[in-house]
């Protein structure tokens, strides 16, 4: 497939295309050798893939598909923060928005395989339209960091709990559009 239909099968947003190198850019002088590198690299990693069975394989595109519209329901949010409030006698420091959409990110990210910025919460219905998607929104932001966060930090509560939630979301085949864009299971 071209530079586009690899963008869209692997899910990135329309007109993103990050897979095309720009124009301006250098050509190394070894490029006809870091490109056969390269192509004998991706055949082994086809091989690779083709030996493994077909039941162990996640077919994380399907996933992207069937959560498109998935978001952190605001009971299990509300429940997230009471335990976050009882493991640390206090309320996060984070904006309440910023929190929600952050931990639906990670959720969605973690179940389908793909980076918290494209997660549905920060795109239309959601959020604004023409809503950036950049590292240094703060939720986009915030949900980085939580992710890479440190054992002591306030927030390690909630990874066990995204996790159960990552878990439940990821077994869930029923998906209810009629819910707001959650599963059945009002994750």
């Amino acid at each position: 497939m071209n530079d586009q239909q690899a963008a869209e099968y692997l899910g990135f947003p329309p007109a993103t295309n990050l897979l095309t190198t720009p124009v301006h850019q250098p050509v190394a002088a070894s490029s006809d050798e870091r490109t056969d590198e390269l192509r004998v690299s991706l055949y082994r990693l086809a091989d690779h893939l083709a030996a493994i069975p077909a039941a162990d394989h996640v077919d994380y595109w399907r996933r992207r598909r069937q959560h498109e519209s998935w978001h952190l329901g605001d009971d299990a949010f509300a429940e997230l923060v009471e335990r976050f409030v009882a493991a640390n006698k206090r309320k996060p420091a984070a904006p309440a928005d910023q929190l929600h959409e952050a931990l639906s990110a990670l959720i969605w990210s973690q179940v389908t395989g793909s980076e918290p910025c494209l997660a549905p919460c920060f795109r239309p219905p959601f959020a604004a339209p023409g809503r950036s998607t950049a590292r240094s929104d703060p939720a986009i932001h915030l949900a980085n960091r939580l992710r890479r966060d440190k054992p002591r930090s306030p927030y390690s509560v909630l990874l066990p709990l995204l996790a159960d939630h990552t878990a439940e979301l990821a077994t869930c085949q029923q998906f209810d559009p009629s819910v707001g864009g959650q599963t059945a299971h009002d994750m």
